[in-house]
């Protein structure tokens, strides 16, 4: 299936996807959040719940990518896919960029990332993806850096 950016891959999706879930997950379910269970429904990935609040966490992973915390980081902005703008206009949602390579994330709530100031249509060209996307690139400063590895 081509896709507005690419091509869809679903055993990349199926074992990326998973990995950042899983991950994120675990590292919820550690500090006290409970984590149901959720069917893939192309929604928001994980609906979490402490305290009577409920959060919204879209995962990805980024393998192309190594770094542990905002130093080792190797740009000066975090991207986040445009296309997930839709998930805040239902409300706020925590998106996590998962690195496969170390199990630790930047992440930053999209209030702050879906801002016009941020956004840019990016050409991409790669054995993944390739066309138009619109991304938003937020400066590092204002991301977190947490290992996942509970």
């Amino acid at each position: 299936m081509r896709t507005r950016a690419g091509v869809f891959r679903k055993d990349d999706y199926d074992e990326l996807n998973s990995y950042a879930i899983d991950m994120i997950t675990e590292f919820l379910q550690f500090f006290g959040y409970d984590v149901p269970k959720k069917e893939e429904d192309f929604t928001i990935d994980i609906e979490a719940f402490r305290d009577g609040k409920k959060y919204r966490i879209e995962a990805e992973v980024r393998s192309d990518l190594w770094f542990t915390e905002r130093e080792t980081f190797p740009f000066d902005t975090v991207s986040f896919l445009g296309r997930k703008k839709k998930y805040e206009d239902i409300s706020d949602f925590w998106y996590f960029l998962v690195c496969k390579k170390t199990g630790y994330a930047v992440y930053c709530n999209s209030n702050t990332i879906y801002q016009d100031i941020y956004r840019e249509t990016i050409t991409v060209n790669n054995s993944k993806r390739y066309g138009d996307d619109v991304f938003y690139r937020v400066p590092k400063m204002l991301c977190r850096f947490i290992n996942l590895k509970v």
